[in-house]
């Protein structure tokens, strides 16, 4: 028996609500990610849905410069 074969997706094939994405800015599309294969990680910013982006002053962490400064207030 074979492992299961990936099957590529097209983004015309993804139906994500932009609201979800919404609740910080820069929010990555959904192709974006179908793209990538694996997303990258959420963001850490509590109740944020955005996947984070990648930047050497946040590591990685966050989805945009309001998401950091939201985090370090609570912090």
């Amino acid at each position: 028996m074979s492992p299961p074969r990936a099957d590529f997706i097209k983004s015309e094939d993804i139906s994500i609500k932009s609201d979800t994405l919404s609740s910080c800015s820069s929010p990555v599309s959904a192709a974006q990610v179908a793209m990538t294969g694996q997303g990258p990680p959420p963001c850490i910013h509590q109740g944020c849905p955005n996947p984070a982006i990648s930047n050497n002053e946040w590591e990685d962490e966050y989805c945009s410069n309001e998401c950091v400064v939201s985090h370090c207030r609570l912090a």
